[in-house]
């Protein structure tokens, strides 16, 4: 049975979360953190997304993040991906990191981001708040300036006082304790996938029922992106291949295209395509095969660093712009 598609659309709100399989700890140490926190800036770069608050702890994540392109699935499979390819390379193993796919809430952001930013907080002790390096609650209660990738402003506007007392305030409020409304939400056995009025939801299901299976359109925020023409013609620059020979599969038992492999999975990544559209290029009977393609470069890249490398001075080359 298919699993049901997730409500995505310029510039919506999502409180996302992935747990980890009762077997091991998602974040071991410091340097697991460290690399799940890097890993999520260069997907934020790359995928034009903001994340608006986090809370790693040992055995979950929870991010809430805003996507003006409407490109949530996609950049949670490269943050997922990303981070359990890291893990098993620094711990040394193989299988499944998470419990299953990520859990996502769509939010109303106008009514409800504040109160869930100081949600995810309240998942760190509260006398471990300020020291705890892992949450994004000293980028709200601090006046330095956050990273580029974090997003602060859209929460502290919603304490309706000056912006120089937003930092003192938004502490006093954490330190009020969880909203109840959103302790009644997130403690139900079975967690709705929209948080918001009446309107809102009917208003998000009128989205979702207009959206296509693997794509929406690009909202007015998005970024410049590469075509599926100019990936192409870089990877066979690169691999010194016929940009032809990258559009025809390789027949027979264990034959391979590698720079097809490479040019189909750069195409998903960074251009502004739906699977459906990038099947279609490459002559597929099926979206779903673009995927399982992309699967097998992933095992190829983990036990070739020169293609691993090949693949990363692509991916660089080709997110610069125009």
């Amino acid at each position: 049975m298919a699993r049901p598609l997730r409500i995505e659309y310029p510039d919506a709100m999502y409180h996302v979360s992935n747990f980890s399989s009762d077997s091991q700890r998602a974040f071991p140490s410091a340097k697991y953190f460290e690399a799940f926190l890097e890993g999520l800036e260069d997907t934020c770069a790359r995928l034009n997304v903001e994340v608006h608050a986090f809370c790693l702890l040992r055995d979950q994540y929870h991010l809430v993040v805003k996507t003006p392109e409407g490109n949530l699935s996609r950049f949670m499979r490269q943050v997922d991906g990303l981070y359990t390819q890291n893990y098993q390379r620094m711990k040394k193993t193989e299988g499944s990191l998470f419990r299953g796919r990520y859990k996502a809430v769509l939010v109303q952001a106008e009514n409800y981001l504040l109160p869930l930013s100081s949600y995810i907080h309240s998942l760190v002790k509260a006398s471990e708040l300020n020291s705890y390096p892992w949450s994004s609650y000293t980028n709200f209660t601090h006046k330095a300036k956050p990273p580029a990738w974090f997003n602060r402003d859209e929460t502290l506007k919603q304490l309706r006082c000056p912006a120089a007392k937003r930092p003192a305030a938004y502490k006093k409020y954490v330190a009020q304790g969880v909203n109840e409304e959103l302790a009644h939400f997130y403690g139900k056995k079975n967690l709705s996938s929209i948080m918001g009025n009446e309107k809102f939801r009917k208003a998000s299901q009128r989205k979702k029922s207009a959206t296509s299976a693997r794509g929406v359109s690009r909202g007015a925020n998005a970024k410049w992106r590469p075509s599926c023409k100019q990936i192409i013609a870089a990877v066979a620059k690169q691999f010194k291949v016929s940009e032809t020979s990258i559009y025809k599969a390789a027949r027979g038992p264990g034959s391979k295209n590698v720079p097809r492999w490479v040019a189909m999975y750069l195409c998903q990544e960074l251009s502004a395509l739906t699977l459906q559209s990038i099947a279609k290029l490459f002559k597929l009977q099926r979206y779903g095969t673009v995927s399982t393609t992309v699967g097998k470069l992933r095992k190829e890249l983990a036990d070739d660093p020169k293609l691993r490398a090949a693949v990363e001075k692509l991916t660089k080359q080709l997110s610069r712009g125009k």
